[in-house]
């Protein structure tokens, strides 16, 4: 599994002649099926397509790069209609708020976890709102508890809430047993 933003200014790198083609500048992925579609690389501009890496396209996700069998495989987005679309709609990973179907605010949603073959998205990385504790920033949120992502609003069932909050909870007793640990060791 990766996180998407640990992708962000990666370089494609090529098998063929093991060049350096483009760097990633965002991903491009579908809100709807929670499944990642490809890489922005050039936002492209008035005379000009934007260029995109279909996920299909791409070999693998290595430490430092991203690699592809040439650079072919670096395509204008107009080829690939469910790509473009998203574009044109702005469906880029950017910060939404977790709401409940019963109006609660639990935070934002800031990044995505995906499955780097098949690109499906496992879920989301959460912070603010209820994850404002210093140790406990951020939460994961499995993409089968999100009912729907809006411009603005994730939507999740209010037993969601519970769910996060009893992560914290555990995240707070790992943290606070270790400090614990530590006080002891340095008696």
């Amino acid at each position: 599994m990766y996180k998407g933003k640990d992708l962000i200014s990666r370089p494609i790198v090529t098998h063929d002649t093991g060049e350096a083609l483009r760097t990633v500048v965002d991903l491009i992925f579908d809100r709807e099926e929670h499944r990642l579609l490809g890489f922005l690389l050039d936002r492209g501009g008035w005379f000009s397509n934007a260029k995109v890496l279909p996920l299909h396209l791409m070999e693998e996700i290595v430490r430092d790069a991203i690699t592809t069998a040439s650079g072919s495989a670096i395509q204008c987005a107009s080829a690939f209609p469910a790509i473009q679309g998203v574009l044109e709609r702005g469906d880029a990973p950017k910060s939404v708020r977790i709401v409940t179907l019963d109006g609660r605010t639990l935070g934002m949603l800031v990044d995505i976890y995906f499955d780097g073959k098949t690109g499906k998205i496992e879920g989301y990385e959460a912070a603010g709102g209820i994850f404002t504790d210093p140790h406990c920033q951020r939460s994961f949120v499995p993409a089968a508890h999100i009912l729907n992502i809006e411009e603005e609003s994730a939507f999740v069932l209010p037993e969601v809430a519970d769910l996060l909050e009893r992560q914290i909870e555990e995240l707070q007793k790992v943290v606070y047993n270790t400090f614990g640990e530590i006080q002891q060791t340095a008696k």
